[in-house]
């Protein structure tokens, strides 16, 4: 159902006057509906007055369900890919405290590797040699 449809549903739930022949596009949509018997005319009430039947209010009403259920899922769905970004985060900042964990023992190992050589070489080489 397109958006002007549902307004004019929407219009014709509460009930209106309808001047007919100022626009040929609505007439056409408001004779359809009166074809499928979703709308009639109420000359009882006021001359042009239209107003949904029962079928009309019927399917105006499982419209509405429908669009409930669907934003319902929409907003179910974002939430999940919500939860779904929240952990990709998580997971990354995981990584990276891994990664910097990483790096720290192979900055110290570097630096004791280093201390060690110079250890061996300033102090116990000169020991051997003698």
């Amino acid at each position: 159902m397109t958006s002007d449809q549902r307004e004019i549903l929407e219009q014709l739930e509460h009930g209106f006057v309808w001047e007919w022949h100022q626009d040929p596009q609505q007439d056409k949509m408001l004779r359809y509906l009166m074809d499928q018997e979703i709308c009639h005319a109420r000359e009882d009430i006021r001359p042009g007055w239209l107003e949904l039947t029962e079928a009309g209010k019927s399917l105006l009403q499982e419209f509405r369900q429908n669009e409930t259920i669907q934003l319902r899922q929409q907003s179910e769905k974002e939430a999940a890919e919500a939860k779904r970004l929240e952990e990709r985060k998580e997971d990354r900042a995981a990584e990276e405290r891994r990664y910097k964990g990483q790096n720290w023992t192979t900055i110290l190992a570097a630096i004791l590797g280093s201390a060690v050589t110079l250890l061996i070489e300033h102090l116990l080489i000169p020991l051997l040699l003698k």
